[in-house]
């Protein structure tokens, strides 16, 4: 169901027309005004949550359990970055502080292989808004722990399913994003589904652990999403952009 969910869900977002000649054509999504600025990235989130938990599930199903575990991980963040850009549609730096992000470390990505390589083309990551996204005054965005304080306090209360169940962002923190962290970097945690004990012998093999709750997690979170589009932007769902 998620991935015939998520095949039926082209969203188009208004832009400003710019002449095929002109330039800045190859950059049109620089020249949306801040309500289509803002939708453009609630909708690319919501769909990177959707194959995020899509990934998650299509590893668990090959086996890969360690894997899963770590893609997860990465869903859950997309999740937090979903959830803070649409608790409130009127903030237009929430997004803008994502877009500088972005570049920033694009930015030094470049300069980082041009020491290497020397190559020095810029990628023309041109998501932003043209004046927003290059002034070089706004900050990072919260980083996880933060953010899910943040949506505990500004839309938890708003989620009242979710809230119902006692869980929040935070224990979500510690669960998903610390506790898989081990998945996502090498560590002993993260090697040990990996190993097998047998007298005198040790054996390494993928893991077939399939560790427990794991799809309870990824099932309790995408309906989390789809909970978070109806509540605070509906036309995600609804097919209707305002």
């Amino acid at each position: 169901m998620l991935r015939e969910g998520r095949a039926t869900l082209p969203i188009a977002v208004a832009v400003q027309p710019i002449a095929v000649d002109d330039p800045r054509a190859g950059f049109v999504f620089a020249w949306t005004d801040e309500a289509g600025f803002h939708r453009l990235w609630a909708a690319a989130l919501f769909h990177r949550c959707l194959d995020g938990y899509d990934a998650t599930l299509l590893l668990w199903e090959s086996g890969l359990d360690t894997e899963a575990l770590a893609h997860c991980r990465i869903a859950f963040e997309h999740l937090l970055s979903f959830a803070w850009v649409v608790a409130d549609r009127t903030d237009i730096t929430r997004p803008l502080r994502i877009d500088r992000h972005g570049v920033g470390f694009a930015e030094k990505q470049v300069a980082e292989m041009a020491s290497y390589t020397g190559l020095s083309e810029r990628r023309p990551y041109q998501v932003g808004l043209a004046l927003g996204v290059n002034t070089s005054d706004l900050p990072p965005p919260p980083g996880a722990q933060d953010l899910c304080s943040l949506l505990d306090d500004e839309l938890l209360p708003r989620l009242e399913a979710m809230a119902r169940t006692g869980m929040s962002f935070s224990a979500w923190y510690s669960r998903v994003y610390r506790g898989a962290s081990a998945f996502v970097h090498p560590t002993p945690a993260g090697i040990d589904p990996l190993i097998e004990r047998a007298s005198g012998t040790i054996e390494i093999a993928p893991s077939r652990a399939r560790p427990p709750g794991l799809l309870e997690t990824v099932a309790t979170q995408l309906r989390t999403v789809l909970h978070i589009a109806n509540t605070a932007a509906p036309w995600l769902v609804e097919g209707r952009v305002p």
